[in-house]
């Protein structure tokens, strides 16, 4: 479960999340869409732990994870997700194999 009660971000004077109520009941599927500018990524952020609200309340259900993977800022290889997302894991998926 998460839940987001009257949530508000901002940024200097821009507000970027407005009295934001949310809740996502563990068998929801999400899909986030909107405008640039919408307030997706700082969501995204807040939700997995690298912001913090300015205020309100988000609460996430105990064992709740969020990864949240920025798309700027990153080398690009010219691979595909899936090939990307295997290599920062070779290590595991090695450990893994040998048990």
């Amino acid at each position: 479960m998460l839940q987001l009660k009257d949530v508000v971000k901002q940024f200097a004077d821009q507000v970027v999340l407005r009295h934001v109520d949310w809740h996502v009941r563990p068998t929801d599927r999400i899909g986030l869409c909107g405008e640039n500018g919408a307030g997706k990524t700082t969501l995204l952020r807040l939700l997995s732990g690298q912001s913090d609200v300015d205020a309100g309340k988000l609460q996430l259900a105990r064992g709740t994870t969020i990864g949240y993977l920025p798309q700027e800022g990153l080398e690009h290889s010219g691979r595909d997700l899936f090939t990307e997302v295997r290599s920062a894991l070779e290590e595991l998926l090695a450990v893994e194999a040998e048990l």
